[in-house]
Formats: structure tokens, C-alpha cells, sequence
């Protein structure tokens, strides 16, 4: 699981930074930005999409005429690449040490150690909190962006289905790789978690729970990330699918730059990435 802290590390870079008075993922002009970033995706046509960083062309007058500017990136997206990562040039370029990382990940172990420091006991009691506190933060995040122009838009894409694309063998490969990830299924967990129950335990309802509740809260989560997706493709003017980030660049690019958007929108991210932080200690829990 070691490898698994840098994902509580990244949370707690943002949930920092969520506490300047302007978020540094909102603009350009910074020590990391490019000459390509962009502030404002409103006057921005997406020419394509990699799921993972956008690329757009820039319509801009000059000398009477108009000029295409391609590749250019998000203050988010930049934020994300060059400030969090510090991604070097390549393999060949190994790069340096970044402290700030560093730092956070120290806290990652920290919060781990507190968190396991009686074993089951302190375990078990730490769950409460991390897997409930995430449900609260949702719900108020989904409830302040339903109020935002485009929201709706974003759950009639997630809900309305595509038959077609039962069609896709990927799209059960995707599937599959999900009730694996959420369950846990052959990895061990489920039986070392099973040992602490008592001998006579209804098991069968135990694992009807664990179901639904697991792959309900999936779906409950998908309504909130396209609710938001919704908001940031009315927003930038183009379709929710040419929005829709894989990976990473949905917790950390799509969504900082959506939550900007909202009211008092330091609070939003900052209990946005709490939740994050919160997710990433109960599953290593």
C-alpha cells in the first residue's frame, strides 16, 4: 500500500493551497504557467480529447484577421501539470525532488500512523469518520451545483442510457474493473475484514448490504461528478463527452476548475479535496 499514500498527499497540496484568497488553480501569470494558459475556456473550441488534457484552439485577432493558436491549456490543467507534478520534459529528464510533495506525504504517513496506532480498534474507529464524512460533503456539493445553470444537463447524460454501447466489449471490461476496485473481491480484504466478525454473523446480509451500499454510492457519486461535469460544459460551451476527464485530471483538474465556479469557492474545494483525503484514508484503511 505505499504507493497508495501519494493519492492522500495530492489532496492535502489542495486542501492547503484551498486556503489562499485566491485559488492558484484559477490563473495564469504564475512562476509555472506557460504562454498557453487560459483563464477563461468561454471563447475556447475544443478540437479534441485525449481523456486526459484537452486540447483547444484559441480564436485571436491579429492585424485585422483571425489566427488559430493551438494547445492551449487550462490555468487548472497547468496547475495540475507543472505546479503539483513538475513533470519533466521525458524519461531521459529525471527531474528534481519536489518538497512540497514531500511534505505532504510525510503527513499521508503521519495520519496513517494515527489512524492504525491500536490496530482494530483505532481502525475501526477512524471508518466512522472516514466513511461517512464523505457522504455529507457529497451531498452539499450536489446540492450547491444542482443550483448552477448546466447541471441538469450533465445527470441527463449520466442517466438517459446508450444501448449501443453494450455493444463495446470496453465497456464491460470498465464495468468489471469497477465492481473489482469497489468491492474487492479475491484480494484478501473481504476475508481479513470477515475475520473480526463474530462467528454467527448473517453473513448473506452482511454481503447484500456491503453490495448495495458500495455500488449505490458509485452511482450516487456519478450524479455529483456529472452534475458537475454539466456545469463546466455549459460553462466552456462545448458537450459533456469532450468535458469528461479519466483519471486524475477528474479529481484534480476538472473538478478544482468547476468548484471555482461556485460561491465562496476556497470552502468548496477545501472540503471537496477534505472528502478526497477522507475517501483515500478509508480505502487504505
Amino acid at each position: 500500500m505505499p504507493y497508495y499514500n501519494l493519492y492522500l498527499a495530492w489532496p492535502i497540496y489542495y486542501m492547503v493551497k484551498s486556503c489562499s484568497s485566491v485559488l492558484p488553480w484559477t490563473t495564469c501569470g504564475n512562476d509555472w504557467n506557460t504562454d498557453l494558459c487560459v483563464e477563461d475556456l468561454r471563447n475556447v473550441t475544443h478540437s479534441s480529447n485525449n481523456g486526459i488534457s484537452p486540447t483547444v484552439n484559441i480564436t485571436v485577432p491579429v492585424a485585422q484577421r483571425w489566427e488559430n493558436v493551438t494547445l492551449a491549456h487550462s490555468a487548472s490543467e497547468e496547475f495540475w501539470q507543472y505546479n503539483v507534478l513538475s513533470i519533466s520534459t521525458g524519461l531521459d529528464d529525471v527531474g528534481s525532488v519536489q518538497w512540497h510533495t514531500v511534505g505532504c506525504l510525510f503527513a499521508s504517513y503521519v495520519l496513517m500512523f494515527l489512524c492504525l496506532i491500536n490496530g482494530i480498534r483505532s481502525a475501526g474507529k477512524v471508518v466512522y469518520v472516514t466513511a461517512l464524512l464523505p457522504y455529507i460533503l457529497l451531498l452539499s456539493i450536489f446540492i450547491t451545483t444542482l443550483l448552477k445553470p448546466g447541471a441538469t444537463d450533465g445527470l441527463l447524460y449520466f442517466l438517459v442510457p446508450d444501448f449501443k454501447q453494450l455493444l463495446d466489449i470496453q465497456v464491460w471490461l470498465e464495468a468489471s474493473l469497477q465492481v473489482f476496485y469497489s468491492l474487492g473481491p479475491g484480494w484478501g480484504m473481504i476475508g481479513t475484514a470477515a475475520s473480526y466478525k463474530k462467528f454467527h454473523e448473517p453473513c448473506l446480509r452482511d454481503c447484500l448490504i456491503l453490495t448495495m451500499v458500495s455500488e449505490g454510492t458509485s452511482i450516487f457519486c456519478g450524479l455529483v461528478t456529472f452534475a458537475v461535469l454539466g456545469v463546466m460544459a455549459h460553462k466552456t460551451g462545448v458537450p459533456i463527452a469532450k468535458v469528461v476527464s479519466t483519471g486524475p485530471g477528474l479529481g484534480f483538474v476538472t473538478y478544482p476548475d468547476a468548484l471555482a465556479q461556485l460561491p465562496v469557492p476556497q470552502l468548496w474545494s477545501f472540503l471537496f479535496f477534505l472528502m478526497l483525503l477522507m475517501v483515500g484514508l478509508d480505502s487504505e484503511v
